[in-house]
């Protein structure tokens, strides 16, 4: 656990408890296998298949990984199509290979050494042929469900529009996890019936993720961001870089605020899908990546930082707290609720603050909609809502845990710097 994380959180006590505990309860099964050193296996030998490719998951999807490998067992291993196919090639040698990677998978021995020598997962398309090895081990079933997303993600290459780049780099995800899940018996085959909720669910993680990498797309030479939005707030014949620029302030925020409401409108069908869910270890998995959505969209949410300074991102603090919040379906309506008026709170700080910002208006009916799913859902459910007197007993008894996990923080810090 990085000295700056804690640190960073140290004004924050529920994060520092979520720190620690992340830290001193992580077991075996989800460490193994982060070096190469650590994989013992003979090459050739189907442990050693199976140790590489967690290898290569902890090396290509280190947020993520810890979750996949908590997964339940018969979801862990196929899991492993996670691994991202990344290539620095000319269009004339990529497009070629990306329309037909769902039949490669099947090509048993298959490598690619012609990635740029910086380009940052080179090594797991070099050795590429572990990964088909382990999925080839995989059931036949399994194997059709991430054959069938690797062809329909890279069957359109050039996208215009916002909503289909987004459907077929994170969408099909969605929609190929769900088949997964399905497939494996731990989900009714019916959640396979609609496509739209799972494809919405990925839809507003790589929107958030859009938002996010703004300036690092930008210096790299790639354009997420759509042009039927960036375009109202530039002047004729200036581009997207146009709104980094100091002078371009209020126009910059005012575009990142309807990005953010474009995004925010996807959460109520997000909590929808999550709703239909019922295995612990699929809910974890996928309430994780949807409460650090939410978080972010706030943080986000007419930050100039995003133009200035980019790869802004929340606390590591409140992440891991927010992964323990994701455990359970309750958690995470409890999170996108808290999110939800925080930004409304946000909002309404802001009316009239930027007269090129018309979004106001949209981000309240966004943020009121989330809330309505919830109440709605609750009262469904037969979920009674407390009453004034239980929170404010729970906020006092929260805070009296805040003081004493200060004081043992302090405590521990004291002695530390005594030893030094």
């Amino acid at each position: 656990m990085a000295t700056a994380a804690l640190l960073a959180s140290i004004g924050h006590p529920s994060e520092v408890y979520a720190l620690l505990k992340y830290k001193f309860t992580t077991s075996d099964a989800v460490t193994k296998y982060t070096t190469r050193e650590s994989v013992t296996a003979k090459k050739g030998t189907p442990e050693y298949t199976y140790q590489m490719c967690y290898y290569f998951l902890n090396k290509t999807s280190r947020s993520f990984a810890r979750v996949i490998q908590e997964l339940h067992p018969e979801l862990a291993h196929p899991r492993l199509g996670h691994n991202r196919r990344r290539y620095d090639l000319s269009n004339d040698r990529k497009l070629p290979l990306l329309r037909t990677f769902d039949t490669i998978m099947y090509k048993k021995g298959w490598t690619f050494n012609e990635n740029g020598p910086n380009e940052k997962d080179r090594i797991l398309m070099v050795e590429f042929d572990v990964v088909i090895d382990q999925f080839l081990r995989l059931k036949e079933s399994y194997q059709t469900v991430i054959a069938d997303v690797t062809r329909r993600m890279v069957t359109v290459v050039t996208i215009a529009d916002y909503d289909l780049y987004t459907h077929y780099v994170a969408g099909l995800v969605g929609i190929g996890l769900t088949g997964l899940f399905s497939v494996s018996g731990l989900e009714d085959a019916s959640l396979t019936k609609d496509e739209y909720l799972q494809n919405r669910m990925g839809l507003f993680l790589q929107k958030v993720n859009i938002m996010k990498d703004y300036l690092e797309d930008l210096n790299e030479g790639r354009q997420f961001w759509p042009e039927e939005v960036w375009s109202k707030y530039v002047w004729e014949n200036q581009g997207l870089d146009a709104l980094a620029k100091p002078e371009n302030l209020n126009d910059a925020l005012a575009c990142l605020n309807e990005l953010c409401v474009n995004a925010m409108e996807l959460a109520p069908d997000c909590l929808e899908y999550m709703s239909k869910l019922k295995e612990p270890s699929v809910i974890h998995f996928c309430a994780i990546p949807q409460v650090m959505a939410i978080a972010s969209i706030a943080l986000f949410f007419n930050n100039s930082v995003v133009f200035t300074k980019g790869g802004l991102k929340i606390r590591r603090g409140l992440a891991v707290k927010l992964i323990y919040e994701g455990t359970t379906f309750e958690g995470v309506k409890n999170v996108f609720k808290r999110y939800a008026l925080e930004i409304a709170k946000q909002n309404s700080k802001r009316v009239g603050t930027n007269p090129k910002d018309e979004s106001f208006m949209p981000m309240s009916i966004a943020c009121s909609k989330v809330i309505r799913w919830i109440n709605a859902h609750d009262k469904k459910m037969g979920i009674v809502p407390k009453s004034s007197g239980e929170q404010v007993f729970e906020y006092l008894i929260v805070a009296v845990n805040f003081v004493l996990l200060a004081l043992i923080v302090q405590h521990f810090y004291n002695a530390y710097n005594s030893l030094n």
